[in-house]
């Protein structure tokens, strides 16, 4: 053979051996995600300037944001950069927070996420807040995978839902996993008509492994809190990312949870992904992956939150949508009440006048002495200007029947002191924590009652009194009480009578409510 053939067989050799082998593979995925939509199909604003205690206050727009017809133009644009290499999830919540909800139970929303073109969901408690029947239409008619290991069906004892899809992206296949948290979806409709919520670390720990085995990567959808997520990734082997819901928490871009050791071209840990809420922000997550030992590994992310700003078109699939089903109920909703002269804040560190309001206009449509209603039960701030009936609903999404009652001054006292609840105008209350001595929250810190005045005087343990409170304090702490009446008006209508009759309402603050913010936690 000739050397300079020899020469060249050498040459073609030794770049060969330099060339990387058919295991050193390289994959971009992307990845958009929301969570804790809460009815929000059409576009929002919050106050401005903004409560500096909420996480809204991080975001670049807080002014006509959101809404899934602009949030479905966005996933469309970002498949077609990155060429379909593209999912869209959301981590649960959807359910329960504007009149959608109120009128079509969940219909209208999973008919918006469809047309949107997400891949997977999990549901989140707030998903539960509709009939059984209802909740198996909503998932039925999902055009993704609706996916939850942790909830069963009491009749059958088998899984409501897969608790998993398996997608592939070009040649990758992901593991989507749903979990949800169980403690606070117990007292739901969908739940108490023939649900068992378990224990979703253990529904975790269970299948992370089996997934392991069948796919590339495991994804979590986690309905379970920013705290809980990051014990799951620190706990159970094996997860890649967590799309987070529930905690409502502004995280501006994936953190990485540390959890193992590091290895060249494999990232240490799992990703931990969370937009805020209401579909105000877009997450994005962009995945570099690498072939390693026969399956993909993430090398490396980057990502941050784009947000859903009004420059961004509707989709006019999914506009057409959300229209089929806000038009035939806008006349009802979209009639101005009154004016409010300021911003009613939602205020969970200082003080809450929007929760102040509703008590007041509670209290004037009954005539009662006080009215009492739940911080839990108020979801927003009432923005200055005009006051539509949809403002309302943003506010207070339950449609609550007022319940009127009267009962002693002690019992009354014992309801502030354990529920912590907004009050009318004439009564004020100061609970501070204290640890329980004995009884079934012994050891715990709890309320307790310090003062109590109703029009300046003590209230008088003895004494009877008249109360407005409504259907959800009603079971949970007035059951026993022989003379409890159901009106038929909600709290809603009764703050939409009270601007109606003021036409112009400033917000209060007057300390009626002096309470140790731990407690309210």
């Amino acid at each position: 053979m000739p050397r300079f053939t020899k020469l060249c067989i050498l040459l073609l050799i030794g770049i060969a051996l330099c060339v990387p082998s058919a295991a050193q593979e390289y994959r971009g995925i992307t990845l958009l995600y929301t969570n804790d939509i809460h009815d929000h199909l059409l576009p929002f604003s919050y106050p401005d300037p903004p409560n500096q205690s909420l996480g809204y206050a991080h975001m670049k727009a807080i002014k006509n944001i959101g809404g899934v017809a602009r949030i479905a133009t966005l996933i469309n644009n970002i498949r077609r950069e990155t060429r379909g290499n593209c999912l869209a999830f959301d981590s649960g919540d959807l359910l329960e927070g504007t009149p959608f909800t109120i009128e079509y139970h969940g219909e209208a929303d999973f008919a918006a996420l469809s047309a949107a073109g997400y891949n997977a969901f999990v549901l989140g408690n707030h998903d539960f807040q509709v009939s059984l029947d209802q909740l198996r239409t909503n998932t039925g008619m999902a055009s993704f995978p609706v996916v939850c290991a942790n909830v069963i069906d009491r009749k059958t004892g088998k899984l409501l839902l897969p608790p998993y899809t398996i997608l592939t992206v070009q040649d990758v296949k992901i593991a989507v996993l749903g979990v949800t948290a169980d403690g606070v979806a117990a007292g739901l409709m969908a739940v108490k008509e023939g649900l068992t919520v378990t224990d979703p670390v253990a529904a975790a720990r269970e299948y992370v492994p089996k997934l392991r085995e069948q796919a590339d990567l495991v994804f979590i959808l986690s309905h379970m809190g920013v705290g809980e997520d990051k014990k799951l990734a620190k706990d159970i082997p094996g997860i890649d990312v967590i799309f987070g819901g529930h905690s409502h928490s502004w995280q501006e871009r994936p953190i990485l949870v540390k959890n193992r050791d590091w290895e060249p071209f494999r990232i240490d840990g799992t990703i931990s992904a969370y937009c805020y809420e209401h579909g105000g922000e877009l997450g994005r997550l962009d995945l570099r992956l690498r072939r390693n030992d026969g399956r993909f590994e993430i090398m490396s992310f980057d990502g941050g939150l784009i947000p859903v700003t009004a420059d961004i078109p509707d989709d006019p699939k999914t506009a057409k949508v959300i229209d089929r089903y806000y038009k035939p109920i806008a006349p009802r909703y979209e009639e101005v009440v009154g004016e409010a002269a300021d911003t009613f804040f939602n205020d969970r560190v200082g003080e809450n006048t929007m929760l102040n309001v509703i008590c007041d206009a509670m209290k004037e449509v009954t005539g009662s002495q006080v009215a009492v209603y739940g911080e839990a039960g108020v979801r927003g701030d009432l923005i200055a200007g005009p006051v539509k009936v949809w403002d309302l609903s943003l506010v207070m999404p339950n449609p609550y029947k007022m319940v009127t009652m009267q009962l002693t001054g002690a019992r009354l006292k014992e309801h502030l002191a354990l529920r912590i609840p907004g009050v009318s105008a004439g009564m004020k209350y100061k609970v501070v924590g204290a640890t329980a001595t004995d009884g079934p929250r012994k050891g715990q810190r709890v309320g307790t009652i310090v003062e109590c005045t109703l029009d300046g005087k003590p209230i008088d343990d003895n004494a009877i009194y008249t109360l407005t409170t409504h259907e959800w304090f009603l079971q949970l702490f007035f059951k026993d009480m022989p003379d409890a009446k159901i009106l038929d008006i909600d709290c809603r209508d009764a703050v939409a009578e009270y601007f109606r009759k003021h036409k112009v309402v400033s917000p209060v603050r007057d300390g009626r409510r002096d309470v140790e913010r731990g407690l309210l936690g």
